[in-house]
């Protein structure tokens, strides 16, 4: 019911805010659905097939930042390294998944509206999009992709100024959050001479090379098993 409510609430507020220009109280209905969200992400009470896998990891896996570091090391750790720290940092204040859960849910969420309301006059129109399309996927499964996608948007601001060292330093701490944040190393590259031609044939290349290797490469799980390279393994399926 609490669902239904905030998109009646967003659609009203994009007719008042976005179609009408009207900025009365505008900032106020914002920030406070920002911080709504935030509380339902994080005090969300085992909803997500994701969220459960990482309760168990945090309960039984997880140590505090005493042994953090000797723990990564020893790779006992399933996740990357900021990913990981996030959940220690959890286990040593408090010692309970909600406080992680609710530190995950205020990096994603925060950033999202911060972005948003930099970014486009249209912010409203931008938070409904986002609670009907990726809230619950960012809130509920995805928690590391979307503290990666958070700093990401982060490094985004810096890439519009072409200040390439602090873009590449959010970059970096999204990849230490999950690593398919890796993509967001070749993303400065498509400023060059990037027009829409570009973008078809970049577009039609990666479709041509992941056909290819869908179809001819197979057994490369088998190739990775068979050379111990678990790590390999998991990030190919």
């Amino acid at each position: 019911m609490i669902y239904l409510f905030i998109i009646i609430f967003l659609a009203i507020c994009v007719w008042i805010y976005d179609f009408h220009n009207n900025t009365n109280g505008s900032n106020y209905c914002y920030w406070g659905i920002c911080i709504l969200l935030i509380c339902i992400a994080g005090f969300r009470y085992r909803i997500g097939v994701d969220t459960i896998e990482y309760m168990k990891i945090f309960e039984y896996r997880t140590p505090d930042l005493a042994t953090f570091l000797p723990a990564f090391l020893q790779d006992d750790l399933p996740f990357e390294f900021a990913s990981s720290l996030l959940l220690s940092i959890g286990k040593t204040f408090g010692n309970s998944w909600y406080i992680t859960q609710f530190m995950f849910a205020l990096i994603t969420n925060l950033s999202i509206f911060i972005f948003a309301s930099k970014h486009t006059p249209h912010r409203f129109t931008f938070i409904l999009f986002y609670f009907i399309l990726l809230f619950f996927d960012l809130s509920f499964e995805t928690l590391r992709q979307a503290c990666a996608v958070s700093f990401a948007l982060w490094g985004f601001d810096f890439l519009k100024q072409k200040a390439y060292v602090q873009y590449y330093i959010l970059a970096f701490i999204a990849i230490l959050f999950h690593s398919v944040a890796i993509i967001l190393l070749l993303i400065p590259f498509l400023q060059i001479r990037f027009n829409l031609v570009f973008a078809i044939g970049i577009s039609i290349i990666c479709l041509g090379l992941s056909f290819f290797f869908n179809t001819f490469f197979t057994n490369l799980n088998v190739v990775f098993e068979y050379l111990n390279l678990d790590y390999l393994q998991n990030k190919v399926t």
